[in-house]
Formats: structure tokens, sequence, C-alpha cells
């Protein structure tokens, strides 16, 4: 849990170099983070909440996202796939820095 929110916090930084850990971070599979579901001890790839976490902050983030920001999605895996693509594409992504 405090790898979760330790990496959910960077997002909020909005520093380049955070946000280029976080990408990073996108890439891995490793399931280091916790469900969203509190009932559950199942580890889940902290990919999926960084995903969540990035999305409001990213200037032309490729994945719809709804009017609070929350992802607008209905395969995570497949949402997931794309976003490591569009990442590798574009390297040079901007952070939004006056929203928060």
């Amino acid at each position: 849990m405090i790898y979760d929110l330790s990496l959910l916090l960077l997002a909020y930084t909005r520093n380049k170099e955070a946000f280029d850990f976080l990408v990073k971070e996108i890439q891995n599979d490793a399931t280091n983070c916790s469900a969203a579901n509190p009932s559950s001890n199942k580890k889940i790839s902290c990919a999926y909440r960084i995903m969540e976490a990035v999305a409001p902050a990213i200037q032309n983030f490729p994945i719809p996202t709804d009017d609070f920001g929350s992802l607008m999605v209905e395969n995570y895996e497949t949402a997931l796939t794309e976003l490591r693509a569009w990442f590798n594409e574009n390297s040079n992504y901007q952070i939004i820095q006056d929203t928060y």
C-alpha cells in the first residue's frame, strides 16, 4: 500500500523526472500494487493505478477521460497496451502544469 501511494503522489508533482519514472513503471508488469477492491489481497501491476493517476496530467492523453479525469475504458488490459505503445511513440509528452 505504501508503494502504491508513493507512486500516485508522484503524479501530483508535475515534475518531468517523476513522470519519466512513472512512464517507466507503466512499462513494468511486476505485480506490486494492491487491487482497487479493498477486500482483495491480490496484487496487480502498478501500471493500471499509474495510468489512472497520470491521465489528467498529460496533454493529449490517448485514453479518454471523463470530466473528473477518470479513465473511460471497458478493458484495462487493452488500454494499457495502447498506452504503452503511445508512450513509446511520444517520449516528448507534455505535462499539464496548471491543473491538479
